[in-house]
């Protein structure tokens, strides 16, 4: 089968064939992937910059990928006999790390990782699952409330899901900040999100200020560049809270006193709890209208390269692909 492959530790993927997967191992199952998300822990794997995921060299070739939906089609030995032929998206626990990923036409994972997701819900959907439940946490760690005044940091999807869930918990003021991101901006927009700041013009930084004024209730770190951290902790309100869910090539400084002088709380958020990924999935289907501008792009597998070209370029918010379709459709 066709399958998007890390082949060695350089720049890049590759479209390569690897063996389809039979009779799932006890205890996993089989799906047949519908759709399938390419996250920025791909993006980091595909440059290969920094140390963050030197641990999967060993490991390689790999498939990549871990945000999808998809049927099951087949049980390993003692999977539960309720998984046959339901829609499912999976806990990334090793998926496209340690063990083939979902950029494929089928993957296997561990039967106990799967959650079971409505008929009903679009695949497009369906695939935005995982990331939104990185969203949804980091949300949860900065206790965004009704009233609440909260910065992103970050325009990438994960930071748009989470302006999406701080706008379902109440929060009066959502700013977003993102650095030459005016194709992620413009999504932004559609979404009706207007207080947006891009780091990249002139000015930028005095604008922010001014938005913070005494200070945002919480900030949520999603860029990935660790002088934002110490940045975000500098526009927080007294006892505020910073929230860092970036993934770092490379360690940063923050500044100690301030966060011990002005009581700032620091936060790690990293996945959700199970029980999350179903306040998830129940939310994104009441809401489908809300979270669908999203997706942007939209691939066949064969052109899963120019998909990462999309989203590595960042003019893509998120780019999906389909294993089993026969196009490349137009991204809207």
């Amino acid at each position: 089968m066709l399958a998007l492959r890390k082949l060695t530790p350089g720049f890049g993927v590759a479209l390569a064939e690897a063996a389809a997967p039979q009779t799932p191992a006890p205890g996993d199952v089989l799906i047949e992937v519908e759709a399938a998300g390419i996250c920025g822990s791909d993006l980091h794997i595909y440059d290969a910059k920094g140390s963050a995921y030197d641990f999967l060299w060993p490991r390689l070739p790999l498939t990549l990928g871990h945000e999808f939906c998809g049927r099951v089609v087949r049980l390993g030995a003692g999977a539960p006999a309720a998984l046959l032929d339901r829609r499912v998206v999976a806990l990334p626990v090793g998926i496209g790390t340690q063990r083939d990923g979902c950029f494929a036409p089928w993957v296997t994972v561990p039967a106990a990782h799967c959650l079971p997701i409505p008929d009903t819900l679009d695949a497009e959907l369906g695939a935005l699952i995982e990331p939104l439940t990185v969203a949804h946490h980091a949300v949860a760690c900065a206790g965004i409330g009704p009233g609440q005044r909260l910065l992103v940091m970050g325009a990438g999807a994960i930071a748009q899901g989470a302006a999406l869930f701080a706008r379902l918990a109440g929060a009066r003021q959502i700013v977003v900040t993102g650095h030459a991101d005016t194709h992620r901006f413009a999504v932004l927009r559609r979404m009706g999100f207007d207080t947006l700041v891009d780091r990249a013009e002139a000015g930028s930084e005095q604008r922010l200020a001014a938005l913070a004024g005494e200070g945002f209730d919480a900030v949520i770190e999603m860029t990935g560049v660790a002088s934002t951290v110490d940045e975000g902790l500098g526009l927080l309100r007294r006892q505020g809270t910073l929230v860092a869910t970036g993934i770092h090539p490379a360690p940063g400084t923050i500044d100690i006193t301030r966060l011990v002088r002005r009581q700032l709380q620091l936060r790690g958020s990293y996945g959700n709890t199970r029980e999350g990924w179903q306040q998830v999935i129940d939310t994104v289907a009441a809401h489908p209208a809300q979270f669908a501008p999203l997706v942007t792009h939209r691939y066949a597998l064969r052109d899963g390269l120019q998909a990462f070209e999309a989203a590595y370029s960042r003019v893509a918010t998120k780019a999906l692909l389909f294993p089993h379709s026969f196009e490349t459709r137009t991204p809207r």
